[in-house]
């Protein structure tokens, strides 16, 4: 069952505690993992360039274009700092790819793609076209089966590359990461298939709903079959909607450590993913002062329609992306091959902003 782990103890920075079981084991200093993985790592001046690939599929897409974007580590230094087309450090690096949300861009959330790479990881970011900033608000069938496919032609596109791909080190897996509808595209990515029952409602006059306006049999089809990128090897969803459209069933398919955010303002239900996932590995890692958009770029932002929290209520931006830098590298590094972080995904927080719930 699972184990709630609520925090009261003291804030950031004073907490030394030992893993659960781990009697008479020598105590690990929590605090000084996590300032480890809050600041920015040894490439602290990163490079980032952009690339384009198209991809087809027959019913699906044909001649799709998308932009993408790629951080990785360039140099030593203290500030975190991105500059474009930077020489690559010598490797090799792990990889990881972010799938931006509704209407966002692959920038969306900078700060989180560009720690990374200061930690040793290539991060790759593909632009979802026809749902970006500058699209229109529809959410129709097709971009549901597109946005998959769109992060798979990113990390194709990459890897081929002569020079970002000679350095990737894909052996431990790649880690999959999304924000909102970029969380429902990383498990669209990693194999959970749409709920049958709920394809079915669109067709004929379909259910009313955007999703169903531009329903085909072929996109039904792709959508009931799921998509399956053996490469992502551990997922970290972030503030993800679109729960009903996969259903229990797509959800449990995935069978790969998830990482599950959110935070105390944002208004999806991350419970409606936590309820069927059931693997030791997952986490569900709740933001006490956190809005819907904390897990980018503009943590303060509350959409239109979305309830606003009190004044004060929310934490400083500079705080949000720290424990989500902390949680997300620690999650990252110990599910492709490392152990150094594993204290901070298996022990009591060590902030007082965090609720940290083990399956």
């Amino acid at each position: 069952m699972r184990t709630l782990l609520l925090l009261l103890l003291a804030a950031c920075g004073g907490d030394k505690s030992s893993q659960p079981g781990d009697s008479g084991a020598a105590p690990v200093d929590l605090a000084a993992l996590a300032d480890t993985l809050g600041a920015p790592g040894p490439w602290a001046t990163v490079g980032q360039r952009e690339l384009e690939t198209t991809w087809s599929e027959p019913g699906i897409a044909t001649d799709r274009a998308i932009d993408v974007t790629v951080w990785y580590p360039s140099a030593e230094g203290l500030v975190l700092n991105a500059v474009d087309d930077a020489p690559l450090a010598e490797g090799p690096f792990r990889v990881a790819i972010w799938s931006h949300g509704h209407q966002a861009f692959a920038t969306a959330a900078s700060h989180l793609c560009s720690h990374l790479a200061s930690h040793g990881w290539i991060v790759v970011s593909p632009t979802h076209t026809g749902n970006t900033l500058l699209d229109g608000d529809d959410r129709q069938m097709a971009i549901y089966a597109q946005r998959p496919r769109d992060v798979s032609a990113a990390l194709d596109v990459v890897l081929a590359d002569g020079t970002l791909g000679a350095a990737a080190d894909t052996a431990p897996g790649i880690l999959g990461m999304g924000h909102s509808f970029g969380g429902y595209g990383i498990m669209a990515t990693a194999g959970a298939p749409h709920d049958p029952a709920r394809l079915a409602a669109c067709e004929g006059d379909g259910d009313g709903s955007g999703f169903c306006t531009n329903a085909t049999p072929e996109l039904s089809a792709a959508l009931a079959a799921g998509y399956r990128d053996p490469r992502l090897t551990a997922l970290v969803v972030m503030a993800a909607g679109d729960a009903d459209l996969l259903g229990e069933a797509g959800i449990a398919a995935v069978d790969l450590p998830v990482l599950l955010m959110s935070g105390e303002y944002d208004p999806k239900d991350l419970s409606l993913y936590w309820g069927p996932l059931d693997g030791p590995d997952d986490r569900w890692v709740d933001l006490k002062g956190a809005a819907h958009n904390a897990f980018t770029d503009t943590p303060a932002f509350i959409p239109p329609g979305e309830p606003v929290p009190p004044e004060g209520a929310l934490l400083p931006n500079e705080e949000v992306w720290r424990l989500i830098d902390i949680y997300v590298g620690a999650f990252a590094d110990t599910h492709t091959g490392g152990a150094t972080y594993r204290a901070l995904l298996d022990g009591t927080p060590f902030d007082e902003a965090v609720t940290l719930t083990l399956e």
